[in-house]
């Protein structure tokens, strides 16, 4: 009505932009002269915008409405120019001089003015100097009086009666989901006899199939991915503190809008930094399972793109697709790669660090049911922003595993394949005897097989004896994982055809002293590494992952000094533990030689 020459809609979805349009030439122009791929369109069949071309499009008698919707603009950009510049170029001409009455019959001119093209994209225009002609509309998901309409019109339609708590959960479950794909899930429900408001499981197949829809709607989206979670997975041993943490407020998230009308915050999420290999990860995924949400994992190098301000573009659109996808969990993993740049900016013109700011705004104000667990290796390339308060509501670190943990990630390994292999073949039997689901199995083990190195011998004041660092086998979780993997692979393939039953105990003693000494965990050969993230740990105090009390932790930072960045040591500290008393002595040792190393 404002000659305004092109409208931008920018939206993910093709859907929400015909049913605007449509709605807009219905309300302005009787639904005529509508040049749509489905909808009202009485005088034209839909051709795309760059088959017309602007002398085509100057030849109707009365306003028309040319609606084009364009999932991959970068593919066709160039065309789509050349019709906007034609199409802007004559409603200038028009506005401006009296001359254009021999450029288009006098006819026409009133019309062409009144004239206007409407482009649906997920991305916004790029156009050059065309773009002080685009009015962008940016299309928001529907507000929640509207999920809340289109969900009671259609219990109401089919007869059905649920209770309105569950109706505020789907309220929140279907955020960023358009009406016709919210009444395509209710139906799909409906026929599927998934509406019994008195059955949990019934309420939990309803909520999978918006989720179902959710993932549908990530396929194709770069920089996201939906995370399977696969609930007979190796579950996260020795993180038993974040464990707690996440199931005391599980509540929450089964239902956060009751939640926050009684008065709980909705945590918007943790960051858990450590040493590699040590179950952040998994973490992520327990995460996932534990709050019963959907996983949803950012890659921000898939977000970036050369052409100016695309990348801080990309972000946006990634947080407004999170936004549209809560309730979830948003991992973050490594996240140090991701934004360790954002502190100086100078190799990407200053990219990286923009991109950041928009994702610390997000984190600060974010309205969304969004969860984000972020893992990092190494805190120090971090920037400094991250740490502030409100961006999460807990910091959490994971070290070494002591012998008691290592034993219980062996357990979980076993049992995990143990499981695995009944899925598989469809019987009882076992992969490993039951012997192997015995923690103090694996801490006698553990220890017996330190005990035969030797001691790990310090000096009084904690340093290496004549500067030697001793080899020995500390394990990860992934270590472990590996170890269990490779042990298995080794028993099975040197049996004999006729060989049954289950791995036993003399099988792993007659194969495992081999693949052990073969084996290199992290802890054997990163004892430097394992010493830093220690050391950048105490500037930060982080909260420990383990359930420990600070007596029982075999590394904390009670013990370091900061006046003189070393670590205390203690001669009889773990003296009857050969594992415990070889890590605490391994780090210790690694942790003072850094310090030598860096001040002498």
């Amino acid at each position: 009505m404002s000659h305004t020459p092109i409208v931008w809609l920018v939206t993910p979805t093709m859907e929400a932009a015909n049913d605007i349009a449509i709605a807009f030439a219905n309300e302005h122009f009787g639904g005529t002269r509508i040049c749509l791929p489905i909808g009202n369109a009485k005088e034209f069949a839909y051709k795309s915008l760059t088959h017309w071309g602007a002398s085509e499009l100057s030849n109707h008698t009365s306003p028309c409405i040319y609606f084009d919707w364009r999932p991959r603009l970068n593919e066709d950009i160039k065309p789509l120019q050349s019709i906007f510049e034609e199409f802007v170029g004559l409603h200038l001409t028009l506005e401006i001089e009296e001359k254009a009455r021999n450029i288009i019959d006098e006819n026409r001119q009133d019309a062409y003015l009144h004239s206007m093209i409407i482009i649906a994209s997920p991305d916004t225009p790029n156009m050059g100097w065309i773009n002080r002609y685009i009015d962008v509309v940016y299309v928001g998901s529907l507000q929640d009086q509207e999920i809340e309409d289109t969900i009671r019109l259609f219990l109401v339609n089919n007869d059905i009666e649920i209770d309105s708590s569950f109706i505020e959960q789907l309220v929140v479950n279907f955020r960023g989901v358009s009406k016709r794909e919210m009444q395509n899930v209710l139906l799909k429900c409906l026929l599927s006899e998934y509406f019994d408001y008195n059955n949990t499981a019934s309420r939990n197949k309803i909520l999978r199939e918006i989720r179902h829809l959710k993932r549908q709607m990530l396929d194709g989206f770069n920089g996201l991915k939906w995370i399977p979670i696969d609930k007979s997975s190796t579950k996260a041993s020795g993180l038993e503190a974040i464990t707690r943490w996440l199931e005391d407020r599980k509540d929450i998230f089964s239902d956060p809008e009751r939640k926050q009308k009684e008065g709980f915050d909705v945590p918007k999420g943790v960051l858990v930094t450590g040493i590699p290999g040590t179950g952040k990860s998994l973490m992520a995924k327990e995460a996932a399972r534990i709050l019963n949400l959907p996983l949803i994992a950012m890659d921000l190098g898939d977000l970036q793109e050369g052409v100016v301000g695309k990348s801080e573009e990309h972000m946006a659109t990634a947080l407004r697709m999170v936004d549209a996808m809560a309730p979830c969990v948003l991992w973050i993993d490594e996240i140090e790669k991701a934004f360790s740049g954002a502190n100086s900016g100078q190799s990407d013109g200053g990219v990286m660090r923009r991109m950041f700011g928009k994702f610390l705004t997000w984190m600060q104000e974010k309205q969304s049911f969004c969860f984000v667990f972020a893992t990092s290796n190494d805190i120090s390339k971090l920037p400094p922003e991250l740490f502030r308060s409100e961006r999460f509501d807990e910091k959490f670190y994971n070290f070494m595993p002591s012998v008691e943990e290592c034993a219980d990630i062996f357990v979980s390994c076993i049992k995990y394949h143990n499981q695995k292999f009944k899925n598989d073949n469809g019987n009882t039997a076992l992969l490993f005897d039951g012997v192997f689901e015995s923690n103090k199995f694996w801490v006698d083990l553990l220890n017996e097989s330190m005990r035969k190195k030797g001691e790990v011998k310090l000096t009084s004041d904690g340093c290496w004896i004549d500067g030697n660092m001793p080899v020995r086998k500390l394990f990860t979780g992934a270590d472990i994982s590996a170890l269990v993997k490779l042990l298995k692979f080794e028993i099975l393939s040197h049996r004999e055809p006729e060989h049954k039953g289950p791995i036993t105990k003399l099988e792993l003693q007659n194969t495992g002293q081999k693949v052990l000494n073969d084996f290199m965990p992290y802890g054997e050969t990163n004892l430097n590494d394992i010493a830093a993230c220690f050391i950048s740990l105490t500037h930060n105090r982080f909260k420990s992952a383990s359930d420990l009390n600070k007596s029982d932790m075999v590394i904390n930072f009670d013990d370091f000094r900061q006046e003189t960045s070393t670590l205390k040591y203690s001669p009889i500290k773990f003296s009857t533990c050969p594992y415990n008393q070889a890590l605490y002595r391994c780090i210790t040792g690694s942790v003072n030689a850094l310090k030598q190393k860096k001040y002498k």
